[in-house]
């Protein structure tokens, strides 16, 4: 047995109508962005589970292959946050001190990326010194350009949360020995997604891996800085930011 977010709030709607009305608006900002699901059980549910209830987001399997064709390299996050990473003994050269709620530990979506490991593909290209509003139009550009090139209609550009970010960085070192943000890369930062404040005026940013660990800092969505790009963060098509 499940319940709908709504049902639930039409039971107190009388009663709290304002409440209600913005706890609504809340609940569909964090289904649209997939950081919760629609439905959930009708007994209480643990926050360290809820990613489980997430159906994954996969490429076809045409688009599979003509992506690593291309040089890409495809990973799918567990759902693991960044305190489930330190449990892990991951280390870490730093982690901003986040007003956001919840930051550390906000889980990664199971939405399978594509990314070039190459240090010359890996970002988007003249998408360093922007603003975070005018990566987001270089990477749309930079998707519609790879959708023509690739033959594929399926994929898109994103920015990812934090922990996706981390996941990816670290599989990816695991698998390859490689540093993706690290000494190949001039130790650049990317761009995420994640708030670090409660006015989201600040998001997170990911990069500078070396011997201590990837770094998490944060800069202004309206701030630029030449170290500071969008990565080429190729995903399904049907995925909502």
């Amino acid at each position: 047995m499940s319940m709908d977010y709504k049902e639930l709030g039409r039971k107190h709607q009388d009663q709290y109508p304002v409440g209600v009305g913005l706890v609504d608006e809340f609940v569909a900002s964090l289904q649209k962005r997939n950081l919760l699901p629609k439905r959930f059980p009708q007994a209480e549910v643990d926050s360290k589970t809820v990613p489980e209830l997430l159906t994954p987001i996969t490429f076809s399997e045409r688009t599979k292959e003509v992506l690593i064709s291309d040089g890409a390299v495809l990973y799918l996050p567990e759902s693991k946050s960044l305190e489930d990473q330190k449990r892990l003994g991951r280390s870490f050269g730093y982690i901003v001190d986040a007003s956001s709620r919840g930051f550390l530990a906000l889980r990664a979506r199971p939405i399978e990326v594509a990314i070039y490991p190459d240090p010359e593909r890996f970002f988007v290209p003249e998408s360093f010194n922007k603003t975070k509003s005018h990566q987001e139009e270089l990477q749309a550009d930079d998707a519609r350009t790879l959708r023509q090139k690739l033959g594929v209609e399926d994929i898109t550009e994103i920015m990812p949360e934090v922990p996706e970010a981390i996941e990816v960085i670290f599989e990816h070192y695991d698998k390859t020995g490689v540093r993706l943000t690290g000494m190949d890369f001039r130790y650049l930062y990317m761009r995420t997604n994640t708030p670090t404040n409660e006015s989201g005026s600040h998001v997170a940013d990911v990069g500078y891996f070396d011997d201590d660990g990837p770094r998490v800092a944060d800069w202004l969505v309206v701030g630029i800085g030449p170290h500071l790009g969008a990565a080429r963060w190729v995903v399904p098509s049907q995925v909502e930011i």
